[in-house]
């Protein structure tokens, strides 16, 4: 989800994945991210990741995002 902008092309986001099949792997994370969209075409973000279940606890990435 994306929330209203903090300043100018800067948004903060909140992100909820899940990986698995039910039954033998399962993980949950809860990503809290900051969101830069300096123009219609390109994204950049960066966030930490807070994991439930199998796998990561904890965690960072970065992307970047094109579009066209």
């Amino acid at each position: 989800n994306r929330f209203s902008p903090w300043a100018e092309n800067l948004y903060p986001v909140l992100e909820v994945t899940y990986l698995g099949d039910f039954s033998g792997i399962n993980q949950t994370s809860l990503i809290p991210e900051l969101l830069y969209a300096p123009n219609d075409t390109v994204n950049l973000k960066s966030g930490l990741t807070f994991g439930a279940g199998d796998g990561n606890k904890l965690g960072g990435q970065a992307e970047i995002d094109f579009f066209f």
